[in-house]
C-alpha cells in the first residue's frame, strides 16, 4: 500500500521561509535601483525626457552624467530597445535631436528590431532631423529587421521632404525589405504623386518585382488611395501596362476588381491587353463581374467595348 503521510510540516516551513526571503532581497535591490541617484532613475528620465521633446530636461540629464545611449529595455517602462535619440525622433523633436548629437550619442544605434534614428526619422521626423543625422555620420541605407532602408520608411509613412532629403543625400531609392518591395511600391501604397514624381526623377526602377511579382504598377492599380493620374504618371515612366504577377493577374485586372473605371480607362488609352488571362483562364472583364455588383458590370463593358 502506497505511503499517504503528509509532507512533513517542517519542511513546509523551511521552504516558505526561503521563498520570503528571497522575495524581500528582490524588493530591496528595486527600491535601491529606483531611489533616487541612482542608474534607472536616470535613465527613466533621460528617456522621458526624449519622448516629451523637453530639452531642457534632457540637457538637465545629460549634465548630471546619463548616458544618451541607454537603450529603453533598461527599465520596466520600455522593452524595445530604443535609445533616447530615437524617442525624440518620434517626437519630432529637432532641439533634443541636436542635443542628443552634441552630447555623443550614437546615430547608428538600433533597437531590438533593428531600428535606426534615421530609419525613424524618416518615418516620423521632418527633414531637418534627417540631415543632422546624416551629416552626423548615419549610415543611408542600414536596414531593420524587415528589411525597411529609412527611404523605403518615407515613401510609405514619411513627409514628402523628409523622402527629398534622402534622395539628395544619395540613398539606395531601389533597396528592396524582405518582402521584395522597393520605396516606389510603398509610395504607391501610398497615392501619392509627389512622391512618385520625387523618386521617378531620380531614376527609381519601376520594372523591379516584389516577392509575389507585383510591380509598382500593379500595386498602384490595386491601390485604392492612388487614382488614373498616378498611373498615368507611372506608364508615362515606361512601365509596362500589361506587367502580372505570379498568378498571372495583370494591373488591368486590378483595376478592374477594385472598381475604378478611370484606371482601367487609363490602362486601356494606352494599349493595356483586355484578352490576356490569369492562371485560371480568367480576363479583365472576368474581373471585373466577379465583383457581382453594378459596378463591375460597367467597368466590364467599358472593357470589353474596347474590342468593337
Amino acid at each position: 500500500m502506497a505511503d499517504r503521510r503528509p509532507f512533513p510540516f517542517v519542511v513546509i516551513v523551511i521552504m516558505l521561509l526561503i521563498a520570503g526571503g528571497v522575495l524581500f532581497v528582490s524588493v530591496q535591490r528595486l527600491s535601491a535601483d529606483l531611489a533616487p541617484g541612482s542608474g534607472l532613475a536616470s535613465i527613466t528620465a533621460i528617456h522621458d525626457a526624449a519622448s516629451a521633446g523637453d530639452v531642457a530636461a534632457l540637457r538637465s540629464e545629460l549634465g548630471a552624467g546619463a548616458d544618451p545611449d541607454t537603450p529603453t529595455g533598461s527599465t520596466n517602462r520600455y522593452l524595445d530597445g530604443r535609445t533616447p535619440i530615437m524617442l525624440a525622433l518620434e517626437r519630432d523633436s529637432l532641439a533634443c535631436v541636436e542635443a542628443l548629437i552634441e552630447a555623443g550619442a550614437d546615430v547608428n544605434a538600433r533597437s531590438t528590431v533593428g531600428q535606426t534614428p534615421l530609419i525613424l526619422a524618416a518615418g516620423w521626423a521632418g527633414p531637418e532631423s534627417v540631415r543632422a543625422l546624416v551629416n552626423a555620420g548615419a549610415r543611408l541605407d542600414a536596414r531593420n529587421s524587415d528589411g525597411w532602408t529609412a527611404t523605403i520608411m518615407a515613401a510609405g509613412r514619411g513627409k514628402l521632404e523628409t523622402l527629398e532629403e534622402l534622395v539628395n543625400a544619395g540613398a539606395n531609392i531601389d533597396a528592396r525589405n524582405k518582402h521584395g518591395q522597393t520605396a516606389l511600391m510603398l509610395a504607391c501604397y501610398t497615392g501619392s504623386p509627389e512622391k512618385l514624381r520625387v523618386l521617378l526623377d531620380a531614376g527609381a526602377r519601376h520594372d523591379i518585382r516584389d516577392n509575389n511579382g507585383l510591380t509598382a504598377l500593379s500595386v498602384l492599380a490595386a491601390a485604392t488611395a492612388a487614382n488614373a493620374e498616378t498611373v498615368r504618371l507611372l506608364l508615362a515612366s515606361g512601365a509596362g501596362p500589361d506587367a502580372s504577377d505570379n498568378d498571372g493577374v495583370t494591373v488591368l485586372m486590378k483595376a478592374a476588381e477594385l472598381g475604378d473605371a478611370e484606371k482601367v480607362r487609363a490602362l486601356l488609352e494606352v494599349g493595356a491587353d483586355a484578352e490576356i488571362r490569369d492562371t485560371e483562364g480568367r480576363s479583365a472583364a472576368d474581373w471585373a463581374r466577379a465583383r457581382d455588383d453594378e459596378i463591375g458590370q460597367q467597368i466590364a463593358n467599358i472593357i470589353e467595348s474596347q474590342d468593337d
